[in-house]
């Protein structure tokens, strides 16, 4: 997984062969356990979800809602950067089968609304969105070069933080 991963960060098309190589397997043994390059880049895509649900839990008791939006800010865009290319390659045709991870951030939203350290007066689904919205655009950023990996963390804690702050507070 690890190494069609990082073949598909390189090149959104690449082949099987080129995989089988990064793996240092043969082609064959590849299609043994794949039944070709779209079961493949599925189970890579599996295992980015689990990587970013691990990550969500590793910091979801850290405290309050806000402190907790905070890691997973941090903990989740290494995970996105280190697998940014696979998810957007294959983004589209996916997110009904896994989700988009949005439903452990809803919650968190909700938790934090009722702590009263995030905003109350839009609902809880629209903020989820807005969260996944902008993390995407963030990682278009670092595409296009118009923001560096390494900003990103502190640049999505200020906005989503300003963005869910309850009326009157922004940070």
């Amino acid at each position: 997984m690890e190494a069609a991963a990082r073949c598909l960060h390189d090149r959104a098309d690449v082949s099987m062969s080129a995989i089988a190589r990064a793996a240092d397997v043969s082609r064959v043994t590849l299609h043994t356990h794949f039944t070709g390059r779209e079961a493949l880049v599925a189970a890579a895509l599996d295992h980015a979800a689990q990587a970013a649900r691990q990550a969500f839990d590793d910091v979801s008791q850290v405290g309050r809602a806000d402190e907790v939006l905070t890691a997973l800010i941090r903990s989740s865009w290494m995970t996105l950067g280190r697998y940014r290319y696979l998810i957007s390659a294959t983004v589209r045709g996916q997110r009904e089968r896994h989700g988009t991870g949005l439903d452990r951030v809803t919650r968190l939203i909700a938790r934090g609304q009722a702590e009263g350290v995030f905003r109350t007066d839009l609902p809880t689904h629209w903020l989820s969105t807005v969260f996944s919205s902008i993390v995407d655009a963030a990682a278009r950023e670092v595409e296009v070069g118009r923001l560096a990996v390494n900003d990103v963390p502190a640049i999505l804690d200020s906005t989503l933080r300003a963005m869910f702050a309850p009326s009157g507070i922004t940070g």
